[in-house]
């Protein structure tokens, strides 16, 4: 997988990238260490309180270790844990505890679904048809758009990690029939833009990301009604204009070989026939895979068709968590039989446990340490960030320039941060601040979640990011540059479109006197 050190990764890298990844990785080893004593030992900045600073400490070592891969990304993320229990942030049993977070266990029940794909050929199957696509045509830059969109549909209406895990498993079976390896930029195109895709379609309707559903649950708690349709109006054009500046940077990548080769769809379509009817395999990971889908989205649905007041509905939402769920589907599928006479089950334990990449649970786990040591007000820096926001509120600038500044501030933090923490301690902020200087509370919150989504930069930034890292075909370098100017240009599109068209879906009349 993706999580190698240098003298793994230097056989495929020029003597050019070795000396640069050489130094970089040298001055982050030292770097990180320092920035931690300094900011431990540094007077107590405003709003921020001794252990403020200790969190402070732990979170520029994670960034900086992060960014230049002085260590294996999950060493790093792993070392935060223990850090917040030696420097008194957490007992241990919170601190250890982010491990048994639900979004890594529904990526365990996530993991081992994409496994059953892969080993009984369904991943191929459906590379192979999407390839032999009239829509495609043979042309490799339309087979990558139509990938994509695809991408961002279905990311609108599940899980963004399911999402990201499902693509990069028809993802790895695309590359793998077209014989494209890592390093080609056709292959670095493809796998970013799954990271990116999946990020920008969760922006699309209320349940494609968790970050959208904090800010919906801030919203109602405040006395604000929120609808789905409404939602997804409100985020349709940023989503659109996103999406273009995506694949014009995506195209960036390849180079005239890659955009000359034709991808021969009548080769690819005699190995879809060889591979003949669904085995009973292929049937029971369609069958698992479209089991957990339709439990993901249902409480999600069932409240806009029986009510949220309806027992389904209550019943659903509180008991059909998307990690319940992943590991109830992960688990049928070691007693499902593929041949019972042999006892042969759809996966053995040593199948699932060579499919899970640990390496993405640890950084899952680090990030959301990470996530509360910068939004916890009494051990973090939620004081900081909260008076940071006043402060700005309080000088009354143009109504565009705050908002711009409030979507710089939070994209910034998206890149290194959980976009749920972001929200979380932004979002009550914004819907206090926002009628004193009359901008639409709702619309504003609306702006901050989309902006929380838009962390393109870090395989640290969201789960996709991290996913689509440890597949072996990105590298940090071109995430990190190309992810910047996606993220600059999403700040620009989102200070345009966002707010405004918020504002217009959610009417607002700012109060009297």
């Amino acid at each position: 997988m993706g999580w190698k050190d240098l003298y793994e990764l230097s056989p495929q890298m020029t003597e050019a990238e070795i000396r640069f990844e050489r130094k970089k990785r040298v001055i982050g080893l030292f770097l990180g260490p320092l920035c931690f004593v300094v900011a431990w030992f540094w007077p107590p900045l405003p709003h921020v309180n001794e252990l403020g600073m200790r969190a402070l400490a732990i979170f520029l070592w994670a960034v900086v270790w992060w960014i230049t891969e002085a260590v294996p990304i999950p060493v790093t993320s792993i070392l935060v844990m223990p850090l917040t229990v030696v420097c008194g942030l957490f007992p241990f049993e919170r601190a250890f505890g982010f491990w048994a977070h639900w979004t890594n266990l529904f990526l365990i029940g996530a993991f081992i679904i994409g496994a059953v794909m892969e080993q009984h050929g369904l991943t191929k199957r459906v590379s192979l048809a999407l390839v032999a696509s009239r829509l495609v045509g043979g042309d490799p830059w339309r087979l990558l758009v139509f990938f994509l969109l695809a991408n961002i549909i279905t990311g609108a209406f599940t899980s963004n990690t399911v999402d990201a895990l499902l693509y990069m498993s028809v993802g790895m079976g695309l590359l793998k029939t077209l014989k494209i390896e890592p390093g080609s930029g056709f292959g670095t195109a493809m796998f970013l833009g799954i990271a990116w895709a999946t990020n920008i379609g969760g922006k699309l309707t209320p349940s494609g990301s968790v970050p959208n559903m904090v800010a919906i649950a801030l919203a109602n708690s405040a006395g604000y009604r929120v609808g789905y349709l409404q939602w997804f109006l409100a985020n349709v054009t940023f989503t659109a204009l996103q999406t273009c500046a995506m694949l014009l940077i995506l195209r960036s990548f390849l180079s005239p070989k890659d955009r000359a080769f034709r991808v021969e769809t009548d080769l690819v379509k005699q190995e879809l026939r060889k591979l003949g009817p669904f085995s009973r395999g292929e049937k029971i990971a369609c069958a698992a895979l479209g089991t957990a889908l339709v439990l993901w989205t249902l409480p999600d649905v069932a409240p806009m068709v029986l009510g949220r007041a309806h027992p389904v509905s209550v019943w659903l939402t509180a008991r059909l968590n998307w990690g319940v769920v992943a590991l109830l589907v992960g688990c049928s599928l070691f007693v499902t039989p593929i041949d019972w006479a042999a006892r042969r089950f759809a996966i053995t334990w040593d199948e699932a446990v060579k499919n899970i990449e640990w390496g993405t649970l640890a950084l899952v786990a680090g990030s959301l340490v990470v996530g509360e040591l910068i939004a916890n007000k009494e051990v973090g820096l939620g004081g900081l960030l909260s008076a940071g926001v006043s402060s700005i509120a309080d000088s009354r600038p143009p109504q565009y320039l705050l908002i711009l500044g409030i979507i710089v501030a939070t994209t910034v933090l998206a890149q290194v941060t959980s976009g749920v923490a972001i929200v979380s301690a932004m979002g009550p902020i914004a819907l206090v601040v926002a009628p004193a200087l009359e901008l639409n509370p709702i619309a504003l919150l609306v702006t901050i979640s989309l902006a929380a989504n838009m962390g393109y930069t870090l395989p640290s930034s969201t789960p996709p990011n991290a996913i689509v890292f440890a597949s072996g075909y990105v590298r940090i370098g071109p995430m990190f540059k190309r992810g910047a100017v996606l993220a600059i240009v999403g700040i620009i599109l989102l200070s345009l479109t966002g707010y405004s068209m918020a504002n217009w879906v959610f009417p607002w009349t700012p109060p009297r006197g």
